[in-house]
């Protein structure tokens, strides 16, 4: 499964991948791989990238609704 909300809330913010990653304190390919979604990140990771990117946890979490319920 594909984390595209991660992907999509880093577009909303502008972002690209390098500079999310050098706000939130890890490698670009480490967000490049969440959102291809062949590793997550962790709890503390995802509280961070929530405070960067102005949204909730939950909203990085969720599924994309589309590749859901198909």
């Amino acid at each position: 499964m594909r984390n595209i909300s991660i992907k999509q809330k880093r577009l909303d913010a502008r972002l690209t991948q390098a500079e999310l990653a050098r706000l939130i304190g890890v490698g670009q390919s480490a967000v490049a791989q969440w959102e291809a979604g062949t590793n997550n990140p962790r709890l503390v990771v995802l509280k961070r990238m929530a405070e960067v990117l102005k949204c909730s946890i939950d909203d990085l979490a969720e599924p994309d609704k589309a590749e859901g319920d198909a």
